[in-house]
Order: structure tokens, then C-alpha cells, then sequence
């Protein structure tokens, strides 16, 4: 698991038409995708759970407050 289990799930849930993909390395083997509207997902390997998690935009203030 690792950037494979990641652009796996990216792959399944995104089209990869007009996106921007970027490292998020505030997340262990994280990606952000940025499309035209701005708007983005967060991919990341949670070590915890051994799952890929996904955040969309608005859900980001929630999950990443410091």
C-alpha cells in the first residue's frame, strides 16, 4: 500500500480530463486534484485505518484543523 492504493482509488473516482494533480505532502502519500472550477479532493493513505481516505473541498477546514 502507498502511492499505489492511492492513484488506484484516484483512478476510480476521477476523471482525468482537465485536472491538475499536485503532491500533498501534509499526508502521508498524498495527492490534491484541482479542477477548472477550482475545486479539489485530497487522496491520502490513512496508516491508521490502511485505507485510502478522500476529502473533498468544503470538508477540508474539518478534517485538517490544527
Amino acid at each position: 500500500m502507498s502511492y499505489d492504493a492511492v492513484f488506484s482509488c484516484m483512478n476510480e473516482f476521477v476523471e482525468m480530463e482537465d485536472i491538475v494533480i499536485y503532491p500533498y505532502p501534509d499526508r502521508p502519500y498524498g495527492i490534491q486534484i484541482i479542477d477548472q472550477e477550482g475545486d479539489f479532493i485530497i487522496f491520502f493513505f490513512d496508516v491508521k485505518i490502511n485505507q485510502v481516505v478522500c476529502i473533498f473541498k468544503d470538508a477540508e477546514e474539518f478534517w485538517f484543523r490544527t
